[in-house]
């Protein structure tokens, strides 16, 4: 431990000395738009934090501005203009590989407001429960992946329900309440490995083992954990809205990136010097079984997944923009078990699992502005995803006897159109239609035996559900914003509907402080596994009967009131605090009806639903979350969350009960430091520690009956206990390292991610094994080190 206090001081003294004037430069340019009708603001003042440039420079008619031959490194851009909120963006990382590009939208306010602290763009129409997540951060933050939804887990009140898998718990709700969006519009699944981290290892209709979306693509993302804009719905817990970037529209530039778990390339530029259009395309090939031959546990399977993803920009001088985008991957996991019965100590041991899967979207946008003060904004995309899961049985000569098989397809067409209109400074209208089809086909069958199985989920089906909403803000002062917004949800498959009221009051009372109430009833429909879950004797996979679909089709959406008071503070422009509380309460929840039934979907993760349920259990979700940040900013960063929450539901029985992620409490804590100096040849070198310190109450079990277990030779609960134990405690240590060199034309980064340092052993789930002949805990992922070599030029 002497020898790494010895390099931090070290390399504070190098930070020292070789403080001079670097001699590799880059570009920092953008463009500042109003951020209700998107028209670029000619005149805006933009200000380079820390820089030698006295008085910034001034956007130009088409709202661009340029600073060139700056000092590579990180900055902060002010942005002011009159009547406009002054903007201040942080953690803005200058590259010699690459040009720094913002886009960059104000809000309607006065010269005497404060400065808003930002990371990027948020949704103009909310002010709870919202997380802005940059591509730069998802670069930086330990133990990623590289992927949006991982960084998520560093947030208050977002939990992930197993390292092997980015499946969030948003709180206390189940990953099967969070939905997934692309530029505004819903899609399918878009994770590899739909199976990982899961008890069955069957298919989870939400979440993976990584994003398809390479963070190449990505520029701001949304992530909502509650109260989330009127044009947002179908999530009783999260929503990870991903939006891309627009390619370089002047140089053409490219990333080259090698690891452990694979490569990356991606290329982005203009299509000519004369059109500002763009194009960014990416392709990653990934073999995880690398890390399996270096000793690193992954659950001995063989993992590999690839995939390709693009976005094209294409504005036009009088007629909007617009953008073309996709995405697909393939992705793989094959567990077979060793032809030798002698290595066999668990049930597994003795089984072939196969699993395949496949997910693409594509689709576009629409901007035109029009009148001055309004935007037409509209986005289109087709996401579809396949996935099947087969299992075989060995006997001791070898013989495989099928076990279960699962082939699921599910397509989303989404479209979203909305108009923004701005009538004057006081009164804005947001108002759109959000329409989706959802085509699903999906079967799962256990086996007997090889002729004789039972279908237990079936069913096949297309139909739409339609969203429209309207959204009114109001700013009578200043210091005072009202929304009002209502939705209605209508689900044509059975008719049944469900309206969608929005309320949120913000005050800024006093200097850098605000209070915020907001209220919302969401609603969200079931799951294919609760809708299609049959019982069908069969001896055929695809028996002749096309119409055995499942038994709850007509079951209603789920619903909950969803109330949030935040307090929000900012101390010395340095640490943004915010202290929420929340309460949800869930209604219409599909449960058993049955007097003793203690079931709830409330707790689903990957079961299959062979019970008729009714909508008539109900859940509380509440809590108080706090968070202190600092942007990067002088060298450093800190994020630090804190959760206090109960998370609870009532079945049929009447009894109120633990959910099964009721932990309780949380703290996670991210941070890191960067040292920066100069060589005696000029390059310019960054050296970062990351850190990030986990500690979760563990998620609730119901308890299995062994004897019962071993007499039917499965896991067997004891359901008339449902949730009765708690795991211990949850605690993970992740930390990454990375040395950074700018070079005169290109930027390389060596860069070392160890998840789970201290290799704790977190438990993942009990069962019953069927070769030990006893309940089996099963633990999470212990230490994986994933070594990237990177590339930008």
């Amino acid at each position: 431990m002497k020898y790494f206090f010895t390099a931090i001081l070290l390399l504070t003294f190098l930070t020292t000395t070789f403080s001079q004037k670097t001699k590799i430069k880059q570009t920092i340019r953008g463009t500042v738009t109003d951020a209700i009708d998107g028209l670029p603001l000619e005149g805006a003042t933009v200000y380079l934090l820390p820089s030698n440039i006295p008085f910034g420079t001034i956007t130009d008619d088409d709202g661009d501005f340029r600073f060139d031959s700056i000092p590579v490194g990180r900055y902060q851009l002010k942005i002011t203009y009159v009547g406009y909120k002054t903007m201040l963006l942080s953690e803005v990382l200058l590259e010699s590989g690459k040009e720094a590009v913002k886009y960059i939208e104000l809000e309607k306010g006065t010269a005497s407001l404060n400065e808003v602290l930002v990371v990027a763009g948020r949704p103009k129409l909310n002010t709870l429960s919202v997380q802005t997540i940059t591509p730069e951060q998802t670069q930086r933050f330990a133990a990623t992946f590289y992927d949006p939804a991982r960084l998520a887990t560093s947030f208050a009140g977002v939990v992930s329900q197993n390292d092997g898998a980015n499946n969030l718990v948003v709180r206390g709700n189940s990953p099967t309440t969070t939905t997934w969006w692309l530029e505004g519009a819903e899609i399918v699944n878009p994770n590899h490995t739909a199976n990982a981290g899961t008890f069955s290892d069957r298919i989870m209709p939400s979440g993976g083992g990584v994003n398809i979306m390479s963070t190449q693509l990505l520029g701001d993302s949304y992530f909502f954990k509650g109260n989330y804009p009127t044009q947002y719905g179908n999530g009783l817990g999260g929503i990870l809205d991903m939006r891309l970037r627009p390619g370089n529209n002047e140089t053409h530039e490219y990333t080259a990136q090698i690891g452990l778990i694979g490569i990356d390339f991606a290329a982005e530029g203009p299509f000519n010097k004369d059109y500002e259009g763009s194009y960014l395309v990416n392709y990653r090939y990934s073999t995880l079984g690398l890390l399996s031959q270096l000793g690193v546990p992954l659950g001995d399977e063989e993992i590999s997944f690839q995939d390709l993803s693009f976005n094209i920009t294409l504005p036009t001088e009088n007629s909007g923009t617009f953008t073309m985008f996709g995405m697909g991957g393939r992705s793989k996991n094959t567990f077979e078990a060793q032809r030798d019965k002698e290595l066999w100590e668990f049930q597994k041991d003795r089984q072939d699992i196969y699993f395949t899967s496949q997910m693409g979207a594509i689709g576009g946008t629409y901007n035109l502005p029009f009148a001055d003060k309004a935007i037409w904004k509209s986005t289109f995309v087709i996401s579809t995803m396949e996935a099947n899961r087969e299992a075989f049985q060995l006997d001791s000569n070898y013989t495989r006897t099928p076990i279960n098989k699962d082939v699921r397809q599910e397509t989303k067409a989404s479209l979203s159109t909305m108009v923004q209109v701005r009538f004057d400074e006081k009164l804005q209208l947001k108002t759109g239609l959000i329409g989706t089809q959802y085509i699903q086909d999906v079967r799962a069958a256990d086996y007997l035996r090889e002729d004789s199985l039972t279908i237990i989920m079936d069913g096949l089906r297309k139909n739409w559900l339609f969203r429209p909403y309207a959204n009114l803000e109001y700013r009578p002062t200043n210091q005072l914003q009202f929304n009002l917004g209502i939705a209605y949800a209508y689900y044509m498959a059975n008719r049944t509907g469900s309206p969608e009221p929005l309320f949120s009051i913000n005050y800024d009372f006093k200097k850098n402080q605000s209070l915020s109430f907001s209220y919302r009833l969401q609603s969200q429909l079931q799951s294919p596994t609760v809708y299609f879950g049959t019982q069908i004797p069969s001896n055929s996979f695809f028996p002749g009967e096309v119409n055995a679909f499942g038994y709850n089709q007509n079951l209603d959406m789920s619903k909950a009131h969803h109330l949030g008071l935040a307090y929000q503070t900012n101390l010395l422009n340095q640490l943004n605090i915010n202290a929420e509380a929340y309460y949800q309460h869930l209604f219409d929840i599909p449960i058993i009806d049955h007097p003793n039934s203690t079931f709830s979907v409330i707790n689903l993760l990957d079961e299959i639903i062979q019970d008729t349920l009714v909508n008539a259990g109900t859940g509380r979700n509440y809590g108080v979350e706090f968070t202190v940040q600092k942007f990067m900013d002088e060298g450093y960063y800190l994020l630090l969350t804190s959760t206090l929450f109960e998370s609870k539901y009532t079945a049929a029985d009447g009894i109120e009960r633990d959910s099964r992620f009721n932990g309780n409490y949380g703290m996670v804590l991210s941070g890191g430091k960067e040292f920066q100096w100069q060589t005696a040849k000029g390059k310019e070198k960054i050296f970062g520690i990351n850190l990030k310190l986990t500690y979760l109450g563990g998620f609730r079990a119901t308890a299995i009956n062994e004897l019962e277990s071993s007499n039917n030779q499965t896991t067997i609960f004891n359901e008339n206990q449902p949730f009765s134990k708690q795991y211990p405690n949850y605690f993970k240590t992740d930390l990454r390292l990375y040395l950074k060199k700018n070079h005169e034309n290109y930027t390389t980064t060596l860069a070392v991610d160890i998840q789970n340092l201290t290799n704790q052993q977190n438990v993942a789930f009990d069962y019953f094994d069927t070769e030990k002949q006893e309940v089996i805990r099963k633990y999470q992922l212990g230490i994986i080190p994933i070594l990237v070599y990177r590339v930008e030029f």
